[in-house]
């Protein structure tokens, strides 16, 4: 019997993740010898990441902004309008630069410069934002997708089957149902890890259950395990699957395969939810022996296919948790049950031979957080033993973090640290019950920088209790460590489900959380909403916008960031950031006088005409008016700029080559529009418009004095 397990979109594309080889390695090792597994993510990614492709996805924009171009109004179709305005004037350059772009990830001397990993990793982000143009309100990132809840089986099924919005249909039903229907599967287990990924689930399932009626369908991974506790709220999730595993799945899947095929009874089968007539049921749940578990299995994933140059696999040391007491934190909702260790010799054993099967290099620990004592004896083996590897973990600031063991572990081959930092703030660290204090971040951090180890800080705004000045306090801490081998990940508090503060919240001071919008819900809404948490994150995105000299790179826990480490080594992540000078030119006193210098435009721009001005994404230029039937946007591709302009200063921007001045141009406009019987036109008055948009235009950088 053929199994197959897939993997499917949206996730990263730069490296396969571990659910799929976890899931192979242990039915291989029972003797379930016909396992096949299928990264959709990564199919999906490569079908939509070529030129031929953008081409298509450019002829759907032109096609729905036509559309739209005859309303009389957009009305709630703005924000859409203004997203296909921007795909529009970026399109040139997307169609013609993503082949490259994908080659050149593929690449590891992508890797030693930051500018090309910067441009080939923008142009992808980019290729996104084209078809994010055409689904909305689904949009489309590097590696998730965000857009409409999907917190009921109503609202999932709805966009299931939206065959306008969601592309996956299409995907699906011309490349991976002819797959499937080649191999004769036994059965379809389908793994689902993180949100983004629920609607191409769904999908897939719905069409698995048209096209090939009769095989199994299975669900398991991170977010059924959130679903547990509200399935018996949503039967109607068996009529597009036949099972759900939450929590672990390698010994569930075993025994469920054997019922299937063997046994026939399902009582048996631990942490398995079906239904049975009208009832929805439960079987207890099991722990996995994770020291009993065999290698991850790999083989079958097509390594060469994902956007690096190498590959870079994900291990785990543990499951679960082993602090477990942030209030904030539902933990890893499928290793909800406890905390498990795995011994450090057969993460040895692990390494070495995905080493040798792969000739992998790179390794991504996806625990929750590493145990100080286990990096100990890990950093032991491989210091003693080899083999020469580079890795990364996410870790909490412990006292037993000391310098010596970080030594220890950066001559083991670690590059990079992940920390749960949350926030700066003690007393908003002790509501948070993180268990950890400023004097241990600042010595652990300050021991990073001086061994020459990259990390990572996550935090957020917003938690329950926070202030503004508590808030002040993390944006200030920050700011001071904004230079170096250091990388943020921040955003706002969410209630998640399972955490304490979803499941006591006026305990933490919260008024109400809406639980009822839906049996599938991952996070909740909650009042009251601090005013400041919003602020405070936007307020230190625009800090890092002024001092990042690479918007692009991604560099935070990734593949990339493991491999552009390994490539170029821990100082040159310092290359990320400049100074703080604001990124802009003053447009009083920066020229003389634009209307006598020489001026050049960009040479990368394009210009579009639009019959709607969608002002809140597409700011208007100082001399617009608001009278113009039709709307020129101008877009810089090297400074990612949109302006409006009018006819006028397009025609002089037109005729900007660097020989000729602003004024001269306006003359010789007037004299040609005089020769047209429009003697009203005089010099006097289009100059001042014409000088104060090329203050504008020079100051985002759209053109420049030509300088000998």
């Amino acid at each position: 019997m053929n199994i197959i397990l897939i993997f499917p979109p949206m996730a990263d594309a730069t490296q396969p993740y571990s659910s799929l080889p976890a899931l192979a390695g242990f039915l291989r090792h029972r003797g379930w010898n016909q396992v096949e597994q299928m990264d959709v993510n990564i199919e999906f990614v490569t079908h939509l990441l070529n030129g031929k492709r953008m081409e298509q996805i450019a002829e759907r924009i032109g096609r729905r902004l036509a559309r739209l171009d005859r309303r009389a109004a957009l009305k709630e179709d703005g924000v859409e309008y203004a997203l296909l305005v921007k795909a529009a004037l970026k399109a040139p350059f997307v169609i013609s630069g993503i082949d490259a772009a994908v080659r050149e990830l593929r690449e590891p001397g992508c890797f030693r410069d930051l500018q090309r990993l910067n441009d080939s990793r923008r142009l992808v982000h980019e290729a996104f934002e084209m078809l994010s143009a055409t689904t909305f309100p689904l949009l489309f990132g590097f590696s998730n997708t965000t857009g409409p809840p999907l917190d009921t089986t109503t609202e999932l099924m709805h966009w299931a089957q939206e065959s306008t919005r969601n592309p996956y249909i299409r995907f699906f039903e011309e490349d991976t149902l002819p797959k499937l229907s080649r191999k004769a599967p036994g059965a379809i287990g389908i793994s689902i890890t993180y949100r983004a990924q629920v609607l191409a689930a769904a999908t897939l399932a719905l069409l698995v259950k048209k096209h090939l009626p009769g095989v199994p369908v299975i669900l398991g991974g991170n977010i059924v395990s959130c679903w547990y506790d509200g399935l018996e709220r949503c039967p109607e999730l068996f009529d597009w699957c036949d099972y759900l595993i939450p929590f672990e799945g390698e010994s569930a899947l075993d025994r469920l395969l054997n019922s299937l095929y063997g046994e026939k009874s399902l009582a048996h089968v631990p942490n398995l939810v079906y239904r049975s007539g009208d009832v929805i049921r439960k079987n207890p749940v099991v722990l996995e022996e994770i020291d009993s578990l065999p290698t991850p299995d790999y083989r079958g994933l097509p390594l060469d296919q994902y956007l690096a140059p190498e590959p870079v696999l994900l291990l785990s040391a543990s499951r679960g948790c082993y602090w477990s007491r942030c209030h904030f934190c539902s933990v890893s909702a499928s290793m909800r049950p406890g905390y498990r260790a795995r011994e450090v010799d057969l993460v040895h054993e692990d390494i070495v031979r995905l080493r040798e099967r792969h000739n992998a290099r790179c390794f991504a620990f996806s625990d929750d957080c590493v145990v100080p004592a286990f990096l100990r004896k890990f950093a032991d083996r491989l210091n003693r033993k080899g083999p020469e590897v580079y890795w990364q973990c996410e870790v909490r600031f412990e006292e037993a973090l000391t310098e010596r063991l970080l030594k220890e572990m950066r001559d083991a081959g670690c590059l990079n640290l992940i920390f749960g930092l949350e926030s700066y703030s003690s007393r908003v660290l002790s509501l948070m019950n993180k268990g950890i204090e400023r004097r241990q971040i600042d010595r652990i951090i300050r021991d990073c920088r001086k061994l020459g180890i990259a990390f990572n800080l996550q935090f957020f705004f917003g938690f329950p209790g926070e202030k503004p000045a508590d808030a002040g306090t993390t944006t200030a801490f920050i700011a001071k460590e904004l230079h170096g081998a250091a990388t943020f990940s921040f955003g706002t508090f969410e209630v998640q489900r399972g955490s304490a503060v979803e499941k006591d919240p006026a305990a933490f001071g919260l008024g109400n959380v809406d639980h009822t919008c839906g049996p599938l819900a991952v996070k909740y809404t909650y009042s009251p909403v601090p005013s400041h948490a919003q602020k405070a994150r936007d307020e230190l995105k625009e800090k890092l916008r002024r001092i990042i000299k690479y918007p692009y790179p991604g560099l935070s826990i990734n593949a990339h960031t493991l491999i552009f480490l390994r490539e170029s080594g821990v100082p040159a992540m310092a290359g990320l950031y400049g100074p703080d000078d604001g990124k802009r030119m003053s447009s009083t006193g920066a020229v003389p006088d634009l209307m006598e210098e020489r001026l050049i435009r960009q040479a990368r721009q394009s210009v579009g005409t639009f019959r709607h001005h969608a002002a809140d994404a597409l700011p208007a230029s100082p001399e617009y008016t608001g009278k113009q039937r039709e709307h020129a946007m101008l877009y810089d591709y090297t400074h990612d700029s949109i302006v409006e302009v009018s006819p006028l200063v397009l025609w002089i921007l037109q005729h900007l080559d660097g020989t000729a001045r602003p004024s001269d141009l306006v003359n010789a406009l007037v004299r040609e529009l005089a020769s047209e019987k429009e003697e009203s036109v005089r010099v006097e008055h289009l100059a001042p418009i014409v000088r104060s948009a090329l203050e504008e235009l020079v100051e985002k950088h759209f053109i420049a004095p030509l300088r000998a």
